[in-house]
Formats: structure tokens, C-alpha cells, sequence
């Protein structure tokens, strides 16, 4: 908001409250918000929990799920998962010519659809459990693209797998 903190006057005031009186000017309807557990966020929904009395605020599901994906990732297991998984997807991002072939190799298993990694992010909910499916996903494309007699001839990346 122009440089300004997004603070939990800006977010009550600015971006609820109006929502909230065009809705129910009245103060009878809304009777219950869920917001992420973001204290300043949580700080709002009690402000206009004090304009709306009949109002509660709750924790939103989603910041949950993203605590208790957080908590699985932890895992050791899950953890080294991760960490191959975040190798496979860097390597073929930034090697040219390692993504386009995989790009037609997952073309030829997927109907004509290029099915890639998706980078994940560690404060995006359950973005490593969503990239790990992706792989998972794209076990055949891979079994078949490494084992193809280009792919192993152009030694793409030869240094990043030998120290692995």
C-alpha cells in the first residue's frame, strides 16, 4: 500500500472493512472469519470482531495443513526425498539442452502434454509434497529419457551426478 506496512489497522480498515459493510451493514450476518495464523492477520480479524460483536475469528484451515505438511517434511526420509528431488529439478532447469529433451520425452508418455518438475518453495503449503508427486509422476518419462542413447551421449551433467 505505497510503501506503507501492511499492518493490522491497513488490513482491517482497508481491505476488510469495506467488504464487511457493503455486506452486512447492519453488523447481524457475518458471525464468522478464519484467517492464517499470521499474528498480524489474526490481529485484524479481532479488530473487526470488535465493530461486528457477533463476529469470532478462527485459524483458517490452510495454515494447519501448510504446519502439518512443514512437520512431515521434516522427516528424515521426507527430507532426503526433498533434497534429491530439488537436485533433479535444478538439473534440468539449468541445463538447456537436458529440458528440452525431456520436455518431448514427456510429450511422447503424456498424450502431447509436456509434464515438468515444479520447483518447490518451503512457505508454499505442502510445495514439496506437490513437487514430489510431480517426480513421482514422472518416473517413466525419466526411466525412458536417461536410458536414451542422445541423452547419454551428450554426458549432460556428467560433473553434478558424479559428485552425488
Amino acid at each position: 500500500a505505497k510503501g506503507g506496512m501492511k499492518d493490522a489497522n491497513y488490513i482491517s480498515n482497508t481491505l476488510f472493512l469495506p467488504h464487511f459493510q457493503r455486506i452486512d451493514p447492519d453488523k447481524t450476518l457475518i458471525d464468522l472469519v478464519a484467517f492464517d495464523g499470521a499474528e498480524n492477520v489474526q490481529k485484524d480479524g479481532r479488530m473487526l470482531c470488535q465493530d461486528y460483536s457477533k463476529c469470532t475469528i478462527i485459524h483458517g484451515g490452510e495454515h494447519v495443513v501448510s504446519l502439518i505438511c512443514g512437520d512431515i517434511c521434516k522427516l528424515q526420509v521426507i527430507s532426503d526425498l526433498i533434497k534429491i528431488n530439488k537436485l533433479f529439478y535444478r538439473f534440468f532447469t539449468l541445463h538447456h539442452s537436458a529440458y528440452s529433451m525431456l520436455l518431448v520425452e514427456s510429450k511422447k508418455h503424456n498424450n502431447g502434454k509436456s509434464i515438468m518438475f515444479i520447483g518447490a518453495s518451503d512457505t508454499r503449503m505442502g510445495g514439496h509434497i506437490i513437487s514430489l508427486v510431480r517426480t513421482f509422476r514422472l518416473k517413466v518419462t525419466l526411466e525412458s529419457l536417461i536410458t536414451d542413447a542422445l541423452f547419454k551421449r551428450k554426458n549432460i551433467g556428467k560433473k553434478e551426478w558424479q559428485s552425488i
